[in-house]
């Protein structure tokens, strides 16, 4: 994305997930899968934000579970310039 241009990354905000209808035998949501999000993603948005810091040097929005000042910190110490909560 650098190469390409980008002044920022944001990482990661959601992981793509699916739940299946036992009883209809067919994904729940309308389009088959979505966005996986909440407390659970921290460590994966915190791990991901340190890879993509050790990669490269522009600013990092760091995303994911993020629910209170602790975890807005660890985002940062592993690389983030700002923290997203949604």
């Amino acid at each position: 994305a650098v190469d390409g241009g980008a002044d920022a990354i944001t990482v990661i905000n959601t992981i793509p997930g699916m739940v299946v209808d036992v009883a209809a035998r067919r994904p729940l949501l309308g389009f088959g899968s979505g966005g996986v999000s909440g407390p659970g993603l921290l460590a994966v948005g915190v791990l991901a934000t340190w890879r993509v810091r050790q990669a490269v040097q522009v600013p990092i929005l760091g995303a994911g579970g993020v629910q209170s000042a602790e975890d807005v910190l660890q985002f940062v110490l592993a690389g983030a310039s700002a923290v997203a909560m949604g």
